[in-house]
């Protein structure tokens, strides 16, 4: 992957963030965390992971009713979000953007709850 690439993924992660918190006012957006950008090495096309703040805690599971609000609202802002991405990021072409949930991040959290658990029934036995 070049450099550019990976300059361009930093700054839309960046601003994408900055969007959601600042500019986009749509509650079902509201915990709503950009955890990665991949874009096409031509930068027409960037594939968006995100997570939600609530199933970040280690105390909550995956509600997948909030995740289908979620990415509706997230579908529903996408053409804005083009535009102003357009106005930050300076590009021949502003990228279509597609979202994801990033479930990698849910299964770190699994293997790390699982971890925690092992250690604490070490931390119990004589």
């Amino acid at each position: 992957m070049s450099t550019r690439v990976k300059r361009v993924e930093e700054s839309m992660i960046h601003a994408l963030r900055e969007l959601l918190l600042f500019e986009v006012g749509d509650p079902r957006l509201t915990g709503v965390f950009i955890t990665a950008v991949n874009m096409t090495s031509d930068l027409r096309l960037a594939h968006v992971n995100y997570i939600l703040e609530d199933t970040a805690q280690p105390t909550h599971d995956r509600d997948p009713k909030r995740e289908i609000e979620a990415m509706k609202g997230l579908k529903k802002v996408s053409p804005y979000l083009r535009r102003k991405l357009a106005e930050k990021i300076l590009l021949k072409y502003s990228p279509d953007i597609q979202f994801h949930y990033d479930e990698g991040y849910e299964k770190g959290l699994h293997i790390e709850r699982l971890l925690h658990e092992i250690e604490t029934e070490e931390d119990s036995t004589p």
